[in-house]
């Protein structure tokens, strides 16, 4: 739900805890679920789409739906590569 979402520029030139090589570069937009953005590993020299979604919007058999995108076909086609938990109660992020 758009209610559990963090204000997204609070990730704004941060880096990923599990990934501190991902920087979130932009903001591409948001959902009911979560946030997008395009995020550059300077270790790998590529860009990376990143979603950010609350655990209290994975409700269900959410994790067939992420990796649902990788049967898809097409140029514009972002595949799914990792799923990792980012938790920081002072700042409010689960």
């Amino acid at each position: 739900m758009r209610a559990n979402l963090p204000d997204k520029n609070m990730f704004i030139r941060k880096s990923l805890p599990m990934r501190p090589d991902l920087v979130m570069a932009e903001w591409i937009g948001s959902g009911n679920d979560g946030h997008v953005f395009r995020a550059h590993s300077t270790e790998l020299q590529r860009d990376f789409a990143c979603k950010l979604i609350p655990s209290a919007n994975l409700l269900g058999e959410w994790r067939i739906e992420v990796e649902k995108a990788n049967v898809l076909q097409g140029a514009t086609v972002v595949r799914f590569v990792d799923i990792q938990a980012w938790n920081d109660s002072e700042k409010g992020i689960d």
